[in-house]
């Protein structure tokens, strides 16, 4: 690869500072300092792969170049615009790859914005990728989304958040699942998981053998395949693919596959199930059959 320096209006713009200047961050002395740093990064083949901005650029001697303040936008092989990744910090690698710490801002080609913070985001331009193998807190809509790590590739517009997620709502209930993919293109807000995912409310615990599909513009959550509520009085409900509507303050749980209800005094069974959770109503409906102790 290489680079393209650029001056934002004249050389008198950037302010290079000599070596021997101690960074007072860390301590540690830099061999150039630069002050409102531009380039310009092209592939072997003189693609355009991304544009950098930064506040402050730092050098240094058997480090990498440190970066303060700083704005990267991609480039696909067609150089139409992909993403822009800000952050506060930032480091260049000998490899090409740019890793940004902290808090860090992605706005996608479809104008959404995806914030998180993480120790360590590495964004790779030969590969048009984004990724972490450390700890991420994603904040999400009305919830905040911890994960192992996580990986997007640029041109499908598809964050993964990666290893063991838990989401915590902004009403209290969470949701421990694994490798949540999250969907923003063309105006959605889907959250999906194929794994084994528990959600719990102060009331009621959720197990979904087959992940879940939210749907944050409709706030409402499908749990897949085979699904048990637990309540807190100790009664079950087995049911399959159901559906929490929390849309207009209520939660209510709704699934049209056959259900079984047990409590320490009853076994139901019906062919559906409506639950108000807030008012601890439950309508078993369809060819309900019932014994009594």
């Amino acid at each position: 690869m290489s680079f393209v320096l650029l001056r934002s209006d004249s050389l008198s713009d950037s302010k290079v500072s000599p070596n021997n200047v101690i960074n007072p961050t860390n301590e540690i002395a830099y061999l150039e300092k630069i002050e409102k740093f531009n380039i310009k990064e092209y592939s072997e083949n003189q693609l355009l792969l991304y544009t950098m901005k930064a506040e402050t650029y730092l050098s240094y001697k058997d480090s990498p170049v440190k970066l303060q303040k700083v704005e990267v936008k991609s480039y696909n092989k067609l150089e139409q615009e992909g993403v822009i990744l800000n952050a506060n910090y930032a480091q260049i690698l000998q490899s090409g790859e740019i890793v940004f710490n902290g808090e860090v801002h992605i706005h996608t080609k479809n104008k959404v914005l995806h914030e998180l913070e993480t120790e360590s985001l590495t964004y790779t331009p030969d590969e048009d990728l984004i990724k972490s193998n450390r700890n991420i807190l994603y904040l999400g809509e009305n919830s905040r989304i911890n994960s192992e790590g996580m990986i997007m590739n640029i041109d499908k517009d598809k964050l993964t958040l990666n290893g063991t997620v838990n989401i915590v709502h902004n009403s209290g209930s969470t949701i421990d699942s694994s490798n949540l993919s999250i969907n923003h293109s063309n105006g959605e807000k889907i959250y999906q998981s194929k794994e084994n995912t528990i959600y719990r409310s102060q009331d009621n615990k959720i197990t979904a053998e087959n992940g879940l599909n939210m749907n944050m513009n409709q706030n409402q959550t499908n749990f897949l395949g085979k699904v048990e509520i637990l309540q807190r009085t100790g009664t079950k409900i087995f049911t399959s693919n159901l559906i929490v509507d929390q849309s207009d303050g209520g939660e209510f749980y709704k699934s049209d596959y056959p259900t079984k209800y047990i409590s320490s005094k009853s076994n139901i069974t019906a062919k559906k199930i409506y639950y108000d959770a807030i008012l601890n109503i439950i309508d078993l409906q369809g060819e309900v059959e019932a014994v009594y102790e």
